[in-house]
């Protein structure tokens, strides 16, 4: 989190509480729905290099 500079934007909890708030709804033989991602929770995942 130092090396991506999330310390300046988030505290801890600020980031696990905004990623808390994603959803992925899963159903059978069909591939997993994400719902909408946020701009701040795009840049978390982006900062932890996860595809959204």
């Amino acid at each position: 989190m130092r090396n991506k500079k999330l310390f300046e934007k988030y505290s801890i909890q600020e980031l696990l509480r905004e990623l808390a708030k994603m959803k992925i709804t899963y159903l059978e033989n069909i591939d997993p729905i994400k719902s909408e991602i946020s701009k701040k929770q795009k840049n978390i995942l982006l900062a932890f290099n996860i595809k959204t």
